[in-house]
């Protein structure tokens, strides 16, 4: 199974795909990424066992920087977590057929290691008026 994130585009979700049929499927809210993402896990996880991902694949962006950088981070983590695969993928246009179409090639990738976010923007961070 292949644990699908999507956090960069406009239509956020994530998804489970055996053998290239969808198993489980959740949008998220724009406003709560990082709510939903733990939510939808969980749901996610009450159907089907961690232990049955054997890959992850996730969309790096360009995208909106805190919900870029939740689901890649996310993704990261569930990948060192488990020591499954993880593959990045910049910005397709539809990552659910992206991965239908090369689902072979992405069960046989066996390499673990950590992917990067891409950016739409730099952050826009100031200095705090409280400190400062």
């Amino acid at each position: 199974m292949i644990l699908i994130i999507d956090t960069a585009s406009e239509k956020k979700f994530v998804a489970i795909q055996n053998n290239k049929t969808k198993k489980v499927f959740y949008f998220f809210d724009q406003n709560r990424i990082s709510e939903d993402l733990e939510r939808h896990f969980k749901k996610i996880f009450l159907k089907i066992s961690p232990r049955k991902i054997k890959q992850v694949v996730v969309n790096l962006g360009l995208g909106p920087f805190t919900a870029t950088r939740v689901g890649v981070s996310f993704a990261n983590a569930f990948s060192f977590a488990l020591k499954i695969p993880i593959i990045g993928v910049k910005n397709p246009k539809d990552l659910l057929k992206w991965t239908k179409n090369n689902y072979n090639a992405i069960i046989r990738q066996k390499k673990i290691h950590f992917v990067k976010p891409k950016y739409s923007q730099k952050p826009k961070i100031t200095k705090s008026k409280r400190y400062f």
